[in-house]
């Protein structure tokens, strides 16, 4: 079972406003990441992490507060400045509010609206570690709405003119329990040690 939902809340403040993208707004007038926690399926899990830079830690506790999106169970969790996804992954398994969850770690900047039952299912949550991959086809994916709510609802496959760097994939969720995290990521460090700068994305999974 799902005891925690993690959400990598980081990226370079490229966006309007100067934000990260979990915070550009859509057409709704909402954030990225306030549209994606009015998701049913989240009122399910018993807590909901967001991790949060420093620099944009009172922005994020305003969505988590905000009356948007009707959950009462969303804590934050402050990380370094343009820390990596490897780095936040770290700073949770070494938390002691951690200890002893089974955590699904997801990305809120991407458009994911789809069925959680698969993610919720015994199969998956039995699993030592499950990872939900997507080869990216393109950096600048055409995004699809809905034309009467303008909710979001997919993003496009389609080849772009300008193609997404093949080596490197985008995982859309990362189920473990600490415990295992931890002995995985301790296996990983032990025996890639002289990898200059690893990644979560390219270099752990």
């Amino acid at each position: 079972m799902i005891t925690d939902l993690v959400l990598f809340c980081g990226g370079d403040p490229i966006y309007a406003g100067n934000k990260p993208k979990p915070l550009a707004l859509m057409p709704n007038s909402l954030s990225v990441l306030e549209n994606y926690l009015r998701q049913k399926p989240l009122q399910q899990v018993p807590k909901i992490t967001i991790l949060a830079e420093a620099d944009f830690l009172s922005d994020f506790e305003r969505v988590a507060q905000g009356s948007h999106t009707q959950l009462k169970n969303i804590n934050l969790l402050s990380v370094p400045n343009k820390s990596s996804t490897l780095d936040k992954l770290k700073k949770v398994c070494s938390s002691d509010c951690f200890y002893g969850s089974s955590l699904l770690f997801t990305y809120p900047d991407i458009f994911y609206f789809g069925s959680w039952e698969k993610l919720f299912s015994s199969e998956a949550t039995s699993s030592k570690m499950r990872i939900s991959c997507v080869y990216l086809q393109s950096r600048f994916s055409e995004i699809s709405y809905n034309p009467y709510t303008r909710k979001a609802l997919s993003l496009s496959l389609k080849p772009s003119r300008i193609p997404a760097n093949k080596s490197i994939i985008y995982a859309g969720h990362l189920f473990a329990k600490t415990a295992d995290l931890l002995n995985a990521l301790d296996l990983f460090e032990r025996n890639n040690g002289k990898i200059p700068k690893p990644t979560l994305e390219g270099d752990f999974f």
